[in-house]
């Protein structure tokens, strides 16, 4: 019989016409189809058309295969639902790690830009939140890896961060009770976060910071690196003591520092054959624009990452600038 009788009334109508249109111009096809069996039950049927041709190459047969494909046609549904629910989840947790409003800080202009790489959401975040007094802490960090699980971790050491920012603001104790965290959440792992913590004192002027295995911050109008120490820790999750040390610098009116992940030294050409916007270009980016805003510099050097590149990144871009006003 023709296997039309298998099908019902929620059977793909332009799967149907799919076929109809191959066996009439005598071309192979292959279909899945709705179709129910005697008792009503749907099942998902793989038939596949191929059609038998004489010597003159006219057709004088078509041979259907009919293959039940209903367990495989479910997974990749259930495959689907949970690439679904895995992308709604990285969405809302980009939305945690850079959120697009930074708030109000007192004698601070702060401005922050993020750009995902080709291969999607990862673990760069920033962190502005309040401190003890008039403090503001402000974090850029960047977990290995890129996708759920990279994204996991990166939301668990900023939520931690977040929340002692309000009991102290020495960006060193900081960046070990984050550790410690992550340590006691995850063990020590290879999988790491770096992340470079700022703290700034409006009454006092100074700025400091530590850093767990992250770039120094540079400062705005020469793009040099901040303070005469280079040391940078280890990186959270690894050990039980990053060896990160405090810094600090006096900060007067106008002055401030960029904060950045190594997706913008290390923007490229697509193709992979040129050479990455590196250290020194970023530098000179930075002192070439001196008087510009937070908000005007982070566009510009995320202008500039992109052009590089080509307009893909290979790996997350997140920028922070803050200005003393």
């Amino acid at each position: 019989r023709n296997c039309r009788f298998l099908q019902g009334p929620d059977t793909d109508p332009s799967a149907v016409a799919e076929l109809t249109v191959a066996l009439a111009e005598g071309r192979d096809a292959r279909v899945v189809l709705l179709n129910h069996r005697k008792d009503g039950t749907p099942f998902y049927n793989e038939l596949r058309l191929s059609s038998v041709r004489d010597e003159s190459g006219r057709v004088v047969q078509v041979v259907g295969v009919q293959n039940d494909v209903t367990e495989l046609f479910k997974a990749r549904q259930a495959l689907e639902v949970d690439r679904e629910r895995a992308l709604t989840e990285l969405e809302i947790f980009q939305e945690v790690l850079t959120p697009a409003a930074i708030p109000s800080r007192p004698n601070l202009e702060i401005a922050a830009v993020f750009t995902a790489a080709e291969q999607g959401v990862s673990g760069d975040f920033h962190l502005v939140a309040p401190g003890p007094g008039d403090a503001t802490v402000v974090v850029v960090g960047d977990a290995m890896g890129h996708g759920l699980a990279a994204a996991r971790r990166a939301t668990f050491v900023r939520a931690t961060l977040a929340t002692f920012a309000r009991f102290t603001d020495d960006p060193q104790r900081l960046l070990e009770l984050a550790n410690e965290a992550l340590i006691e959440k995850t063990g020590a792992s290879a999988d790491f976060v770096t992340a470079l913590c700022v703290t700034h004192h409006p009454a006092s002027g100074l700025l400091c910071w530590a850093s767990a295995g992250h770039p120094i911050p540079l400062a705005l109008g020469t793009g040099e690196p901040i303070g005469e120490l280079r040391q940078v820790g280890t990186a959270l999750g690894i050990t039980g003591d990053i060896a990160s040390v405090r810094s600090e610098v006096s900060m007067t009116t106008g002055e401030g520092v960029l904060l950045y992940t190594d997706g913008l030294g290390e923007a490229r050409p697509a193709d992979r054959r040129g050479d990455c916007l590196g250290d020194d270009r970023v530098r000179a980016l930075v002192a070439a624009r001196a008087a510009a805003s937070p908000r005007e510099l982070v566009d510009a050097l995320q202008e500039a990452a992109l052009e590089h590149s080509g307009g893909v990144l290979a790996d997350d871009l997140c920028l922070v600038a803050v200005r003393t006003i």
